[in-house]
């Protein structure tokens, strides 16, 4: 539903595939991130997103990227997790 809402408040189909998109790569990092794949949701993300014409801006999954970082980052602050080692391969993505 929410999504079918953020669709609407944009004018034109390819705006809105636009936000899917990214909602898309953010949703897909995250999954992945909590099975410790930081490292192969970091190039897959990127990858799909270099190739990926509804994309105008590569930045743009690049971005969601790193607010799915973030929340890793504060979820996993907390738990059994070693926070530390986990950040550390949190803040690796996106540097390459």
């Amino acid at each position: 539903m929410e999504n079918w809402i953020a669709k609407q408040s944009f004018k034109g189909q390819f705006q809105g595939s636009m936000l899917e998109h990214s909602n898309r790569c953010s949703i897909q990092c995250e999954g992945m991130v909590r099975f410790k794949k930081l490292e192969e949701a970091n190039r897959e993300l990127i990858t799909k997103s270099a190739g990926d014409a509804r994309c105008i801006r590569r930045n743009k999954c690049i971005n969601s990227l790193g607010k799915a970082r973030q929340r890793l980052i504060h979820g996993l602050e907390g738990t059994q997790v070693d926070t530390i080692r986990a950040k550390s391969f949190a803040n690796s993505l996106g540097k390459k």
